[in-house]
């Protein structure tokens, strides 16, 4: 009980009461009881007075008499009330008046006390109203803390949006290209990068990061950091010596470097699957590099796969590993296609299961031949169609790119 007792002060010390009572002598006892509990103490000793306070003191909890001069003790409550519905009120009376008592449930005081106090009673409405208190003040606590969540977020998203190349870098370079990304969450770890070295040569990396949501995209913008250091060391007269190997091999150093060397406090488990395609019209060349995620290339009609190694970026790999580089020949309309397993990996459809890499490379061998601008839509359509035959919401977040040389 003394425990108790102990915990139930030191919350109310920090309560803003204001009591209301005319009367001298018992206002006199009273405060001396409510100051073993509250720190700051507002005294009024008229219903006009205590509305003032009300309003101007930023008060959390009130106790009032019904028989006060000027506002009685029920149209003072009535006034608070069109205010602010949630405050805690308790009524101290001399009178045990059903109409009273009914007036003020009503108003939804808190507390009913008969005048002399009663420790007990007292202690146990401070209780339930203290708690009140409490839970209304966690209320709003948690309703600033996702606001600003929210806010904080939706720029992160701004943010996001504007690293993701511009449409018009992609028409200056392909002859047809088609970009869908779609973060699962408001941010995502799903990114991808477009550099144009000059007329004939480009590179671009698509990435998918450990995670979703925020964390996920804040491990995106250390990525963006990072490819911007690579491709400020790439030059036109280099570009031919460079392979895809070498970028993925730096982003491998480098995420270790930052999560793993720096700290004993090792961040585990976070890097990403890749995918990154240097590209030489001039040579006529297109040389691919993948972690973990495959490269899908339509040639003559017919789609072929180039793997990935077996590795990911930044985790469950030593930073002196080796990715590897394959080279494919140039001809004339090839079609790449990068894609990370958000769109695979999808639940959905009658049976409830995943879309599934061989339903996905089925649409690109069915569709290929036709305008990418007509192919993305398709895979849109038919990657929402499937989501929504089932009920279930997006699982990953979603890239995919389609590009015609």
């Amino acid at each position: 009980m003394k425990e108790e007792l102990k915990q139930l002060k030191e919350i109310a010390s920090n309560l803003r009461v204001l009591y209301v009572e005319d009367n001298p002598h018992t206002r006199e006892a009273t405060v001396g009881l409510f100051q073993n509990f509250f720190e700051t103490l507002f005294i009024a000793s008229d219903g006009e007075e205590a509305l003032e306070m009300f309003q101007t003191k930023k008060v959390d909890l009130i106790f009032t008499d019904i028989c006060i001069p000027c506002l009685n003790g029920i149209e003072l409550i009535k006034r608070i009330r069109e205010e602010d519905g949630a405050i805690p009120i308790v009524v101290l009376s001399a009178y045990n008046d059903s109409k009273y008592l009914v007036e003020a449930i009503s108003l939804n005081v808190d507390g009913y006390i008969i005048k002399p106090i009663n420790l007990t009673k007292f202690l146990a409405i401070l209780k339930k109203t203290v708690l009140k208190y409490r839970l209304a003040k966690q209320e709003q606590e948690t309703s600033l803390l996702y606001k600003r969540l929210g806010e904080s977020t939706k720029f992160a998203s701004a943010i996001q949006h504007s690293l993701i190349p511009p449409q018009k870098s992609f028409a200056s370079f392909f002859k047809e290209f088609f970009t869908i990304w779609q973060p699962r969450d408001i941010v995502g770890g799903d990114f991808y990068f477009f550099t144009k070295i000059d007329s004939t040569r480009a590179l671009l990396m698509v990435i998918d990061c450990t995670g979703h949501g925020v964390h996920g995209a804040f491990l995106t913008m250390l990525c963006e950091v990072i490819y911007r250091q690579i491709v400020g060391k790439i030059s036109s007269r280099n570009f031919d010596e460079l392979e895809p190997s070498d970028i993925l091999n730096e982003f491998n150093r480098a995420l270790i470097e930052v999560f793993y060397a720096r700290s004993s406090n090792a961040i585990e488990g976070k890097g990403f699957d890749a995918q990154v395609l240097l590209i030489s019209k001039k040579e006529e060349t297109i040389k691919f590099c993948g972690a973990k995620n495959p490269l899908f290339y339509i040639k003559n009609n017919t789609l072929h796969k180039i793997e990935g190694d077996p590795c990911s970026v930044g985790y469950n790999v030593d930073k002196n590993f080796k990715f590897s580089s394959k080279s494919i020949k140039m001809t004339k309309n090839i079609q790449i296609y990068l894609a990370t397993d958000g769109f695979w990996d999808q639940l959905g459809g009658a049976k409830k299961l995943p879309f599934g890499k061989k339903r996905f490379l089925g649409m690109i061998e069915e569709h290929h031949q036709m305008p990418m601008d007509a192919q993305r839509q398709i895979y849109l359509d038919t990657l929402k169609h499937y989501q929504e035959k089932s009920g279930f919401t997006r699982v990953d977040d979603v890239t995919f790119i389609g590009i015609t040389l």
